[in-house]
């Protein structure tokens, strides 16, 4: 007869391979809030074991989740090898293994009695001793069956109560918000664990605003200021540097000892539209619940600010912005381009050659195929290779100062050009307004079911959700259209605008190039101008000329008639009709 050792394998614990019990039991331990703990599971796990010699502790799991999360027992189900036929499940309450719809929970408990699995209800107090005398249930027949039927009914009314409760105070405190209460909606800092839902950038004055509560600048004003500012030209990495630099630290120290920033904390931070001054309600999983309520913070930008500012954001992290990093190797990086693919090319540093007498030779990088690169030559490559092209600095240049400049910047091209991006944005600001009044739709049918006295679905909610999402898409693809169409609209045109230009590569060739924020300010306004690198792997040649950048990929190279000379056929026939296209109208090749 197997007996209960001394110490029983904890949670992710196994049992050595060669000891497989004659009866063995896995005790099933389940909390929903992180800081309960599980010391009455624990014990009630422990009388089990004494009145069941028999059996032999394979195991116990833990859980920190909710008992209406389904699918919870895979990991029992899907392992026969740990736990073989005549196992037992061992819960201390119906209500620890499932909180799940009725329905839901005995197609659980089917699952693995199908399996040759049971289940045992352990409970700490059992006055009358009706789970004892049951024992171990391995189908619905009987009174065990019977009463866990019952129990899961109970337990599933139980959740729903909880959940309207939850529900009805979350509600409370969105509407003390709203209505400027705000001492009825959070508590000063380290008094409650509201204080974790206001920005560390202020803190609740219980008395402002008549008493009602308000929020003002703490000691981290300066650096939230300073993020904002610094997010116009640099990306999060660059931006924990120069924070560094300046002398700022995190906001969360860590064991009491102040800490840097690190770069994802100030995108998270870029994120919020807190600093806006709005509060954000939200439900389970921090999802936007509703609309974001205004001038509940004291803000830190406009949101005319943010919403430019969040435009060339977006511009950077889909490699269409300039991006100031540590080295800036590649001249012209988020404006090079693969001709095969229309992908990104990145420039990769080829390792210096030590010579035969010693002295070192430098050796240039090499432009590559970031698509090619990413997906193993998968998606791009040359006669099955990944071919890279040679990045040579100062022959780009001279030929960016032999540009047709007079041309690019031609009153009537740049006129052609600012209207095509007025229309571009005209069309984004449609897209932009469907989808505002497709989520008000919804958000007008949750609401009419919920005055209705009913009960608002999974779908509603899970649709608002992803309208929410791609209105903010949308609106923040508007912001990157018009920051575009406000450059074009800035520039200067004619011969002023070719002199200008050919004056700025000259003077950055004679003395920039070995200047970090020199080529930074060089490649920022390489973005500017609208022109692209466009790199053959092919044939490894290399042009400059205008282009259009559609979801990070090059769709349209106007200056491309050296490619003809490797196209046959139908290709060329059709390129050179799509040519003409272009330039007569500017539309996107096929």
């Amino acid at each position: 007869m197997a007996s209960r050792s001394d110490k029983t394998p904890e949670n992710g614990e196994k049992l050595p391979a060669n000891k497989v019990a004659a009866k063995g039991v896995v005790s099933y331990q389940r909390v929903s809030t992180r800081g309960q703990e599980f010391p009455r599971q624990k014990q009630a796990r422990d009388q089990w074991l004494a009145k069941h010699p028999e059996y032999e502790l394979l195991a116990t799991k833990r859980d920190l989740m909710s008992g209406r999360k389904e699918n919870r027992f895979d990991w029992l189900i899907d392992d026969p090898a740990q736990f073989p036929v005549g196992t037992v499940l061992l819960v201390e309450d119906i209500d620890r293994f499932s909180r799940m719809e009725v329905e839901q929970g005995i197609r659980q408990l089917f699952a693995m009695f199908d399996r040759g699995l049971g289940i045992a209800v352990c409970p700490y107090f059992d006055d009358d001793n009706f789970w004892d005398r049951v024992g171990v249930i391995t189908d619905f027949n009987g009174e065990g069956g019977e009463q866990i039927h019952r129990e899961l009914k109970r337990a599933r009314r139980e959740s729903e109560r909880k959940r309207e409760r939850r529900v009805e105070a979350r509600d409370r405190k969105y509407a003390a918000i709203r209505e400027g209460r705000l001492n009825d909606a959070f508590k000063p800092r380290g008094k409650s664990k509201t204080g974790k839902t206001f920005p560390f950038w202020v803190e609740l004055d219980p008395k402002g605003n008549d008493g009602l509560g308000k929020f003002e600048p703490n000691e981290h004003w300066p650096l939230i200021q300073r993020i904002w500012q610094l997010a116009r030209t640099m990306g999060g990495a660059r931006i924990a540097e120069v924070l560094m630099e300046e002398g700022f630290t995190s906001p969360y120290p860590q064991k009491g000892k102040p800490k840097l920033l690190s770069d994802e904390v100030v995108r998270n931070i870029l994120r919020r539209r807190s600093a806006m001054g709005e509060f954000q309600p939200t439900m389970k999983g921090n999802k936007p619940n509703g609309d974001p309520i205004p001038g509940v913070f004291p803000p830190v930008v406009t949101p005319a600010e943010f919403n430019e500012i969040r435009g060339i954001i977006e511009e950077r992290d889909t490699g269409l912005g300039h991006t100031k990093t540590k080295k800036q190797s590649n001249l012209f990086a988020n404006r090079s381009f693969c001709a095969i693919c229309g992908g990104l090319q990145g420039v990769a540093p080829t390792t210096a050659k030590r010579l035969a007498d010693g002295s070192i030779k430098e050796q240039p990088g090499k432009f590559r195929c970031r698509v090619g690169h990413r997906t193993k030559g998968r998606d791009c490559n040359v006669n099955g290779q990944q071919i890279g092209v040679i990045y040579e600095e100062v022959p780009l240049l001279q030929r960016l100062s032999e540009y047709r400049w007079e041309e690019r910047y031609s009153s009537t091209a740049h006129d052609e050009e600012i209207n095509q991006q007025r229309q571009h944005v005209l069309a984004l600001d449609s897209t932009r307004a469907q989808k505002q009044r497709e989520l008000e739709n919804v958000e007008q049918s949750i609401e009419k079911t919920a005055l209705e006295g009913g009960v608002v679905s999974p779908t509603q909610m899970n649709l608002e959700e992803k309208l929410r999402a791609a209105l903010i898409d949308a609106e923040n693809a508007v912001a990157i259209a018009q920051n575009r169409l406000n450059a074009l609209q800035s520039k200067t045109v004619g011969k002023a605008a070719a002199r200008e230009a050919r004056a700025r590569v000259k003077a950055f060739m004679e003395s920039g190039r070995d200047d970090l924020a020199e080529r930074e300010k060089f490649n920022a306004w390489f973005h500017t101008t609208g022109l692209v690198v466009l790199v053959d792997p092919r044939t490894k040649r290399i042009e400059i000329g205008p282009g259009k950048i559609e979801e990070n990929r090059l769709v349209e190279f106007w200056d491309s008639e050296w490619i003809l000379e490797h196209l046959t056929g139908e290709d060329r026939e059709r390129y050179l009709a799509d040519a003409e296209k272009l330039k007569n109208t500017g539309e996107r090749m096929s």
